[in-house]
């Protein structure tokens, strides 16, 4: 096992366009370390100068603590897994698993002993010797990452590999990596463009945005203490709300509706008075007449989607647009989501009576960075 680490690193490609800008991050000795963001936010070029398929354009990237900018891939000790399995189809599953270590030339029996541990961890017993064919996609993925396993490499770099399994194996599969690597215990660097899977397997998770990496912490800091808006609106789904508004004292002002600051709220904005933007995750909207409370903004539900356990409400507020945040926002056209008490049940076009928790609110200056007044 080894730490990953990226000392300034850089990759701009001959068109000019810069894939990762000024990297400088350490993935610890046996961390699960999640890179998440938008398509061509520059997560997969990153892991690919890891494994040596793409070389930095400046920086050093260490493995182990030794530089392997000039090592060749097979020299750097790591095992990858993609996204498309590449599996060879006329092997079995023992031959798909086996093949690396032929290539190590290592003595038959140790060869087996692999084979059968790998296998064991998986659950590939029984299908050892199926050919790629003839097994599901969840099967598949499992033996591609039996084939990294069995190397008992110094790190893992697994490339979106549950991208196409169905929504069931997606969730069956994140189970069964976080056993592996509670098993395995090997440095693991996993890139994915969906927030679902880094929120649930990642020790922690750097989140990137045109190749700048803008937050590095574990999950529940990513979505309870964003340090942008682009963070507060990746992490979570559906995406936070965000609303411009003014603050007078203890007061906060948009569009035509006026509500009262908590105490600890008004104190964190108390040097902010004058324009900002607050963004509101769906769940700190309740339902006034299930909820109660005094201050309640009438709304005009557009869309609602019937979840069992919840309730997602779109809705408009008469005056008030919600802020882009440069991704999902804009998609809802102004409009905004709540997800309330599965009790609710409000007909599209009718009008809804909603409360919203300021305590919980985040609030960010008009260039989109996270407002931390007053020791907040």
């Amino acid at each position: 096992m080894a730490a990953i680490e990226f000392r300034g690193v850089t990759k701009r490609f001959p068109d000019g366009t810069i894939a990762v800008d000024d990297l400088h991050l350490r993935i610890e000795d046996g961390e699960f370390m999640i890179f998440v963001g938008p398509s061509g936010c520059g997560k997969t070029t990153a892991l690919r100068m890891v494994a040596g398929l793409e070389h930095p354009t400046s920086g050093e990237i260490l493995i182990g603590g030794n530089v392997v900018n000039d090592l060749d891939p097979v020299d750097r000790d790591i095992a990858m897994v993609f996204q498309n399995y590449a599996l060879y189809p006329h092997m079995t599953v023992r031959g798909n698993i086996g093949f690396p270590l032929e290539t190590q030339r290592l003595p038959k029996a140790e060869r087996e002993q692999r084979i059968a541990e790998a296998a064991s961890l998986l659950g590939l017993e029984d299908l050892l010797e199926r050919k790629p064919g003839a097994l599901s996609g969840g099967q598949r993925q499992r033996v591609a990452m039996g084939r990294a396993i069995v190397r008992h490499p110094r790190s893992f770099l697994m490339d979106e590999p549950l991208s196409n399994l169905d929504a069931k194996l997606r969730v069956q599969m994140r189970a069964e990596l976080v056993k592996l690597h509670q098993r395995l215990g090997v440095t693991t660097l996993y890139v994915t463009h969906d927030q679902v899977e880094a929120m649930t397997l990642g020790q922690r998770v750097a989140v990137l945005d045109h190749g700048v990496v803008q937050q590095v912490d574990p999950p529940d800091v990513l979505y309870n203490r964003p340090a942008n808006m682009f963070v507060a609106s990746f992490i979570g789904s559906p995406s936070m709300n965000f609303l411009r508004a003014r603050i007078d004292g203890e007061w906060i002002l948009f569009g035509e509706f006026r509500l009262h600051l908590p105490g600890t709220a008004a104190a964190r904005l108390s040097r902010s008075d004058g324009e900002l933007i607050v963004g509101l995750r769906p769940e700190y909207f309740s339902d006034a007449h299930l909820a109660g409370g005094n201050e309640a903004i009438p709304v005009t539900v557009e869309i609602t989607e019937q979840l069992g356990s919840e309730t997602l409400v779109y809705f408009r507020i008469d005056g008030v647009k919600a802020e882009s945040s440069g991704d999902a926002q804009a998609e809802l056209g102004g409009a905004f989501v709540a997800r309330l008490d599965p009790r609710t049940r409000p007909v599209p076009g009718e009008q809804l009576q909603l409360t919203v928790d300021l305590e919980r609110a985040h609030f960010f200056d008009p260039t989109g960075a996270t407002l931390r007044i007053d020791g907040a």
